[in-house]
């Protein structure tokens, strides 16, 4: 490991050692009841977000062939008009023609999830439907993802390479429907795109990846790698058997080192999205509560548990410079000025919302800033009248109408993940168990590993009645605890 990382990593170490020391006061047993159930995260998933996912104009023609650049409204607003703000629109023409690659991998995410929560098989057949499209029209020469493909021309777009972050969000819906269906096919696609990716965007440094393909040293950019791990990579090590571990090639807690050596800022105590030594005037809480999730993962997956320790306390700390207790919100990190920007952008507040969540599971002293910040999730950042996640709530005007709700980078994903880890933390602590939805085919013990991205205990399965796609219900102990 570099002699940066190495030192990185004993930062670290000094900071888990401050963390048994500062930490929040404790609280009453009242308080440490989770405020909303999993039926809640069911009913927020069917009533304020799948509806303006399953419209003719979202599911495609034919379905499956997404269009995630679209109006905030339920319909289409007429070509030459001005649309009212719920019914926000980015302009029609090119920009809505392409569907790009990491909208309708997001997309298949989205409707997945929805399924593994519910176990609506509409959704389950919408995602699989989506995953044929992507491969039918989306690989390229290289066993690679085209950025854009025409949605009416069904072929790729004129386009500049596509870059390492966008080629791993390739693979997160796929991913996550191999999870919910053990499809062996689909394993077999996913084997032959990742063992092209690290051919063709290995970096110089081991763990390292490019930021085009075949290009020399190693990306500037934190997503192009923090997305390898955050895509696909943590979620397949819960069902990794030999195929996927050959063909990484590198271990994820080499990865874990580039990202350590790159990007951390000591000074801020975060990690930056471009590389140390390039201006970077604002920085979010996003990328770093990612980034410290998916290093403990890594890490407990690995038994490095001092390692784990340590990333965990820095978390813990970007948790307290994040949360504001007297809204119950999320800040979106620092502005340009380096001061706190108290505004709630939807992807910075989920993974903050999820990594409370996760450490929820083993701490209820994480309870009530939990509640508070779904209770601002649920009552502010929903659309109560046209449904949807606000892209930004800012406490001086409210929802930021500027920003659309629908776009490739907003295609459902992380607010679909975000319900779906509040739904299996609150089954878990409310209920004694965790319960999930697969399309395995057979009931087959060996087959469930994990709840998503956490560890668990298999407790029971049951085929559900009267379904036809072979649905089981799956139950799940243990679940966040180290095993």
């Amino acid at each position: 490991m570099p002699i940066r990382g190495r030192l990185v990593h004993w930062v670290f170490a000094i900071i888990a050692l401050a963390a048994s020391v500062l930490w929040w006061p404790a609280s009453s047993p009242a308080a440490n009841t989770l405020q909303y159930t999993p039926e809640d995260w069911q009913r927020h998933v069917v009533r304020d977000i799948m509806p303006n996912f399953m419209t003719a104009q979202a599911l495609g023609d034919p379905v499956g062939n997404f269009q995630s650049r679209r109006c905030d409204a339920q319909t289409d607003v007429p070509s030459g008009t001005t649309p009212a703000p719920r019914a926000r629109c980015i302009s029609s023409g090119r920009y809505q023609r392409n569907q790009p690659l990491v909208g309708q991998s997001r997309m298949i995410f989205t409707y997945a999830a929805a399924f593994h929560m519910t176990g609506d098989v509409r959704y389950l057949d919408i995602a699989k439907r989506g995953t044929q499209y992507l491969f039918a029209h989306y690989i390229n020469d290289n066993g690679l993802f085209h950025q854009n493909v025409d949605r009416y021309k069904r072929t790729p777009s004129p386009q500049k390479s596509t870059s390492s972050q966008m080629q791993a969000y390739g693979l997160i819906g796929p991913a996550l429907l191999y999870t919910v269906t053990h499809d062996a096919e689909l394993l077999d696609r996913l084997v032959t795109i990742i063992r092209a990716m690290q051919q063709l965007h290995s970096g110089s440094d081991p763990g390292c990846y490019t930021n085009t393909q075949n290009a020399s040293g190693f990306s500037p950019r934190l997503p192009d790698h923090l997305d390898h791990l955050n895509a696909y990579r943590t979620l397949l090590a819960r069902q990794q058997g030999p195929a996927l571990a050959a063909a990484y090639g590198i271990t994820n807690l080499q990865t874990l080192a580039c990202i350590d050596t790159h990007f951390y800022d000591p000074a801020q105590t975060l990690y930056r999205v471009k590389v140390l030594n390039a201006p970077e005037p604002a920085i979010d809480f996003g990328h770093t509560i990612k980034t410290l999730w998916f290093a403990e993962m890594v890490a407990q997956k690995a038994a490095a548990f001092e390692l784990f320790k340590a990333y965990r306390a820095r978390a813990d700390a970007v948790l307290r410079q994040a949360f504001l207790p007297k809204t119950g919100s999320w800040a979106t990190g620092y502005d340009t000025g380096k001061q706190l920007d108290p505004s709630s952008t939807w992807w910075v507040s989920a993974e903050l919302s999820q990594y409370a969540a996760f450490r929820a599971l083993t701490d209820d002293a994480f309870v009530p800033m939990l509640n508070a910040a779904n209770q601002f999730w649920l009552t502010t950042m929903v659309d109560k009248n046209a449904g949807g996640i606000w892209a930004r709530y800012r406490p001086e005007i409210g929802p930021d109408l500027a920003r659309p709700k629908y776009r490739e980078w907003k295609a459902g994903f992380h607010v679909l993940e975000h319900a779906l880890i509040n739904y299996i933390v609150a089954s878990y602590l409310l209920r004694g168990e965790a319960v999930l939805f697969y399309a395995a085919g057979q009931n087959d013990a060996a087959r469930y590993h994990s709840a998503y991205l956490f560890p668990a205990t298999l407790k029971k399965t049951a085929p559900v009645e009267g379904s036809e796609a072979h649905i089981v219900k799956v139950s799940y102990t243990n679940v966040g605890h180290l095993p």
